[in-house]
């Protein structure tokens, strides 16, 4: 089973434990808290088909520019044509925040959030949102932030916040989903997503990392 190219639907109210094969495989996320290894190899596809519930995938061995992140047309309003996310449906900040505390209400990050995205051509049509984390590991932006940001901001529809933690490894990356991009409060986390071994880092995700199913 070493290398086979599998396709595997996750059961949706059950936590499962999956090690993908060297192979390419296909695997669609439940609403379970499932836990993904695809530290094997291959050319994996990962596919969220849900954004409702606060149930934590944990993936591990995710390497960017070689596999994809696919998520449901269904989740996120605008977007007809499935395939290799479109260029006006991805947009890319890197959030530098000004307080020490990491605490949107006192240190003003939502509002580096809101000037980072609305500094963006496209954010309008954005409907997945790469935040880099440009602090370090120094005070780290944090999901409160993130979602009171985006609320002020100009993106509109709903989608995808994938938040990278840019420290010295560079290795960590937090999957959140917003149903509309406007009201601060309803952002959910649904990903963890590691790099381990020989693997590339979480950081260099781009658009071609992207696929709408």
């Amino acid at each position: 089973m070493e290398n086979v190219d599998a396709s595997l639907q996750l059961d949706a109210n059950v936590d499962l434990t999956i090690k993908g094969t060297t192979g390419n495989n296909t695997i669609y996320s439940g609403a379970g808290a499932d836990t993904i290894d695809l530290t094997s190899g291959g050319s994996d596809i990962l596919g969220f088909q849900t954004g409702t519930v606060a149930q934590v995938d944990t993936v591990t061995g995710f390497v960017a520019g070689g596999e994809k992140l696919a998520f449901d047309a269904d989740l996120m309003t605008g977007i007809s044509a499935t395939g290799t996310l479109a260029a006006a449906n991805y947009a890319e900040a890197t959030i530098v925040t000004s307080g020490s505390t990491n605490d949107a209400t006192t240190d003003n990050d939502d509002d580096a959030v809101h000037n980072a995205l609305d500094a963006l051509a496209n954010v309008a049509t954005a409907q997945v949102i790469v935040l880099v984390d440009g602090d370090g590991g120094n005070n780290t932006l944090i999901a409160a932030e993130v979602d009171s940001g985006l609320a002020l901001s100009d993106a509109t529809g709903s989608g995808f916040v994938i938040l990278v933690a840019n420290d010295a490894a560079a290795t960590a990356t937090t999957l959140y989903y917003d149903p509309d991009f406007n009201n601060a409060g309803d952002l959910v986390q649904i990903g963890a997503i590691t790099t381990t071994g020989t693997n590339t880092s979480a950081a260099a995700l781009s658009q071609a990392d992207f696929l709408v199913i």
